[in-house]
């Protein structure tokens, strides 16, 4: 059994969907999970005990959460010991045009230009417009981005882009990274001890 931190940042939501989908699938292995948001943690906190990282941000106003990047800067030097993943979670990566794909693949890139950090696997997932969670404000300036990307308007409902078995087979990718660890074999027990009980 390993240790497998699974830590994010998200605005609306959706990014600790995807994350709960991956401690999810992390703990279903057998593996020990430890699901946080970046923002939640104490300056004390290390990733020493760590045998694989996954780490997800989502892009709002063509940025990652700053507090994600901070926390990958810090914890660069502990992530280069262990199989380690990035995820990005934004509405570019739920359009199927090349040029969206490309523009959420350059949000990674820039991310990880930043931060100096050189993660063993990276993804792009297309993230969520949850309407109904919005504020007036947030709901209006959704709706406009959308519109001009030729995405959903409706305001009475919710849409969800992210591609689950995407998801699923970028957990797998990490988690086949990790040494097999054998279980503890009880010692032999010999016929004379076993009588002797």
């Amino acid at each position: 059994m390993a240790t497998i931190h699974v830590i994010y940042g998200t605005t609306h939501g959706q990014t600790r969907k995807i994350a709960e989908r991956i401690a999810y699938l992390a703990r279903g292995r057998g593996h020990e999970v430890v699901l946080a948001d970046a923002k939640d943690l104490s300056p004390q906190f290390s990733l020493d005990d760590s045998d694989a990282v996954f780490i997800g941000a989502s892009i709002h106003i063509g940025k990652h959460q700053k507090y994600i990047e901070q926390f990958v800067t810090t914890h660069r030097s502990e992530l280069s010991f262990v199989p380690a993943a990035f995820f990005s979670v934004s509405m570019t990566a739920a359009r199927s045009t090349r040029e969206a794909r490309e523009e959420a693949l350059r949000y990674v890139a820039r991310f990880l230009k930043d931060t100096k950090w050189h993660p063993s696997v990276t993804a792009t997932f297309g993230g969520a417009l949850a309407y109904t969670q919005y504020g007036f404000l947030t709901r209006w300036l959704m709706r406009l981005i959308s519109g001009r990307q030729g995405g959903d308007m409706d305001t009475s409902r919710d849409y969800e882009y992210t591609e689950w078995s995407e998801v699923d087979r970028f957990t797998d990718r990490l988690l086949s990274l990790l040494p097999i660890i054998e279980p503890a074999r009880p010692p032999k027990v010999s016929e004379t001890e076993a009588i002797s009980r």
